[in-house]
């Protein structure tokens, strides 16, 4: 039997050992991880704790004493060493297993309670100091088994191959030896991915046992990665097969719903609450609110609202949870108090009881251990940490296919290896870069202190030394499963193992490996079956890209209490402009939603300079002091960050807000100097525009109501964009936005306060305040020459309208006219507009006519400018 920590500690009766959390000691300031302690401090830790476990090994007593890195000259080896080592002592305890081997190592013979005498095997040169101190102190409790038995147990172990190919490869993968030919006992076979090599490794089996080459079961066996998804596949095709798999868990690890909520509860707490934590606790199943609330709530947040609009659908309780949750809590009076709140509203689904049970214990105890003043949030999250699900026992029968673990040497032999997975990042694991040690410091630790650390060399040729012991354990033949895609669908390359095998082997690489799915079924090496094809869709993407939804008016898909459909907004209808499907696909709220951490796009740059200007230049103020701008601007920032982005707020943002800071002073000083240069007066900043144009409602909002010096009024709105392809839209007749405005303005829809009073009876200019270089672009006003000010004459929206009346008629009679191919490079080439709405949805581009190209300039010969 092998030697476990189980065993041993029954052996020599070991003391329960403390808990080993090194979590406490880490906040030395001076420590060479501390600032990435403050912006990953659950990932810091698990890489300290990793590094001071090797170091651990490393000394054949478990004694920090050991360690001594005075002796190493001045190096970021020496400072890293000396920190490990701190932490080490400071703590005074280990790692539950490692607790186990310094009990055995300080125990005299007498201690041990049953013989435990260990196979001779000789030394292993993949041993840490502190497995082969335990080794020896065992040889000396207990002596060696005799030989006999120790024959009795090499018999036992796989003797791999006695001939052909397989037989060459196996006594040879690690070392150099001529080529020899290709023959059956050896296979590879190329496959999508995991799923697909799930069911050929079934199906071979399967054909394996129908053919005599298996007498049974167990003289096949499969060796597996242990993910879960790939064990998943396997339990299926192999079931579907009707051919019984040993070694396969019990049943799937269970989810630690408990270490979620208390986890993501912290998370949300801890201002600025990330987006996605606050929308993964709404859909947990302990949450008291409906699933399909939780569902709208994650959704909402994951557009980017922070404020949802499905929160007002929560009553009594849950809103106040809501509330408690997204405001956060900066005291420990705070955090104790919405903890517990949590805790008591926590609900149980049928068969969560437990789960919830076990969430409100852990919540608990967080509260209890807030304390007063701040909360120390490492420390808490330290003690909420999610834990990983235990893996459940595995099922081992005598007859059945054996499931080799990866990882592990192979717990039986067989005739018949079938090796899945076979691609980068298996056979060996990858080896993982040690933010610790590079190798040459490794070797500087090793020759100077005697310690001999893990290395990334020691890492991969482990993992050789394993693989090969691992394809020893056929005795007939081995089959090499190779994925070409991992589950998200990116290709994966081949392992370096391929290469030490092909070596062996007459022509090398070239053909060695076969991809099924460029083969006739008849040629596989396993039984198969044709599926008869599915019909073909009863109706193709019509030709002209037209698709007819009946009559039904497609602008009145909602209504309100009149009957009037939902006035539209002046981007929906650059939308639809431009795709109405796109168009459609917002108006039915099917728009793609990414469940990804949030980021600074241009959208969020543009909210955010728009706020800044809104309020560093207020209405029927003067002008700001040239010498205020940099803190007003920081002052309005901060402001518009904790409303529109408090994600920004965070330490790891930092270099963002930094360019934002700059960008949105330059704005505002450029904004300044155009102010005064044409001597105008803001009016009214951000204010409501509705009016009825086209035959629809259309409401929107502008940034500001310039007053000049000459009494002329503009309607300015910012745009977080250069001036060159807006310049070139609105001189080819293109600029739907002002078009709109104009329109608007001529038949408003008033409202009590939206500022209208000041344009009534007016024809004002509107203009782009282009933020990236400081242009205005004005139509409809002579601007000075000289100055920031440009004036574009003619009708700048002539084209974008008509092209949008057209497509009001179209979804006005349910009709939706499908993009083209050529439509998105029509657009930018023609009418110098990015289509932007093609990318709302993936199914936008699946649903393009191919080669149909949008008529952009159906009554003229040549293109716009």
């Amino acid at each position: 039997m092998p030697v476990t920590t189980d065993l041993l500690s029954e052996t020599y009766i070991a003391p329960r050992a403390e808990a080993w959390d090194i979590g406490g000691t880490l906040a030395d300031p001076s420590a060479p991880w501390a600032e990435s302690l403050q912006i990953a401090p659950t990932e810091t830790q698990d890489a300290v704790e990793r590094a001071l476990r090797g170091v651990m090994q490393a000394t054949p007593g478990l004694d920090p004493a050991a360690v001594t890195p005075d002796r190493l000259p001045s190096s970021r080896a020496k400072l890293h060493m000396e920190a490990l080592r701190n932490v080490w002592a400071e703590t005074g305890t280990l790692p539950e297993d490692l607790a186990v081997i310094r009990h055995v190592l300080s125990c005299t013979a007498d201690l041990g309670v049953a013989p435990l005498p260990v196979l001779d095997l000789g030394d292993d040169p993949f041993s840490t100091p502190a497995e082969a101190a335990l080794a020896a102190q065992l040889c000396r409790h207990h002596g060696s088994a005799p030989s006999a038995r120790l024959e009795a147990w090499r018999a036992s172990q796989p003797q791999g191959a006695a001939a052909g190919a397989i037989s060459h490869v196996q006594r040879n993968l690690l070392g150099g030896a001529p080529t020899v030919a290709r023959d059956a006992t050896l296979s590879f076979f190329a496959l999508r991915d995991s799923l697909a090599e799930a069911q050929i490794a079934a199906a071979l089996a399967r054909r394996m046992l129908e053919d005599g080459r298996a007498a049974q079961a167990s003289d096949i066996a499969l060796l597996v990665p242990e993910t879960p998804t790939r064990l998943a596949h396997l339990a299926e095709a192999f079931a579907d097969q009707g051919v019984p798999l040993s070694g396969l868990p019990e049943s799937a690890g269970l989810r630690d719903l408990a270490g979620e909520v208390a986890t993501l509860a912290l998370r949300c707490l801890r201002l600025p609450a990330p987006a996605m934590a606050l929308a993964s606790l709404a859909v947990l199943p302990l949450m008291p609110w409906p699933t399909g609330t939780g569902a709208a709530l994650a959704r909402d947040l994951m557009r980017g609202n922070y404020r949802p609009r499905a929160a007002d659908l929560l009553q009594d309780k849950a809103a106040t949870l809501w509330e408690a949750l997204r405001t956060g809590a900066t005291t420990g009076a705070q955090l104790a108090f919405k903890l517990g709140l949590l805790a008591e509203s926590l609900t149980a689904p049928p068969g969560l009881e437990p789960a919830r049970t076990a969430a409100q214990g852990l919540l608990r105890r967080l509260q209890a251990s807030v304390g007063d003043g701040a909360p120390d949030w490492q420390a808490l999250s330290r003690l909420a940490t999610l834990s990983t699900p235990s893996a459940p026992p595995s099922l081992r029968l005598l007859d059945g296919v054996s499931l080799l673990p990866a990882s592990d040497l192979p717990w039986r032999g067989a005739r018949h290896l079938i090796v899945t997975g076979f691609a980068a990042g298996a056979y060996p694991s990858g080896v993982p870069t040690s933010p610790f040690f590079l190798d040459s410091e490794v070797a500087l630790i090793r020759d100077t202190l005697g310690l001999h650390l893990p290395s990334r060399e020691a890492a991969l040729r482990r993992g050789l030394a394993l693989f090969a012991r691992q394809i020893a354990a056929a005795s007939d033949s081995a089959t090499f499963l190779c994925p070409q895609r991992d589950g998200m669908g990116r290709p994966l390359a081949p392992p370096m193992t391929l290469s030490l095998i092909a070596r062996l082997l007459e022509g090398g690489e070239k053909g060695l490996v076969q991809d099924m799915t460029a083969q006739p079924a008849v040629s596989w090496p396993t039984g198969h079956h044709s599926v008869p094809p599915l019909p073909a869709p009863a109706a193709p993407l019509p030709e002209g890209g037209m698709v007819h939804l009946g009559r039904r008016d497609l602008l009145r898909l909602h209504e309100d209490e009149a009957g009037r459909g939902k006035p539209q907004s002046p981007s929906r209808l650059e939308s639809l402009l431009v795709s109405p499907l796109a168009w459609f696909l917002g108006e039915t709220d099917a728009t793609d939603i990414p469940w990804a951490p949030e980021t600074l796009d241009i959208m969020l740059a543009g909210t955010l300079a728009h706020h800044v200007l809104e309020h560093v230049f207020a209405p029927d103020a003067a002008l700001p002091d040239p010498a205020d701008l940099p803190g007003l601007t920081e002052t309005h920032l901060a402001q518009g960050i904790a409303r529109h982005a408090p994600f920004l707020a965070a330490t790891e943002w930092q270099l963002e807000r930094e360019t934002l800071r700059r960008e949105a002073l330059r704005a505002a000083q450029v904004w300044h100097g155009i102010l005064g240069e044409t001597g105008a007066r803001i009016l009214k900043n951000e204010f409501r525009l509705e009016g009825n144009a086209h035959g629809i409602d259309i409401r929107g909002r502008a940034d500001c109501i310039l007053l000049l010096g000459d009494g002329r009024l503009v309607i300015v709105d910012h745009k977080k964009s250069g001036s060159t392809r807006r310049r070139m839209r609105m001189r080819a007749g293109w600029d739907l936005q002002i078009g709109l405005y104009r329109a608007m303005l001529a038949r408003p829809i008033r409202a009590e306060g939206d500022g209208l009073d000041l344009v009534a009876g007016q024809s004002p200019a509107i203009a782009y305040h282009l933020l990236n270089d400081g242009t205005v672009l004005a139509s409809g006003l002579d601007p000075a020459p000289g100055g920031r000010v440009e004036g574009v004459e003619g009708d700048i929206s002539a084209k974008a309208v008509a092209l949008l009346q057209t497509r009001l008629a179209e979804v006005g009679g349910g009709s939706i006219r499908l993009n083209g191919t050529e439509d998105e490079a029509a657009f930018g080439k023609t009418a110098a507009l990015t289509a932007y709405a093609l990318d709302a949805s993936p199914l936008l581009r699946r649903f393009m006519v191919e080669g149909l190209s949008i008529d952009l300039q159906p009554d003229e010969e040549e293109e716009a400018p």
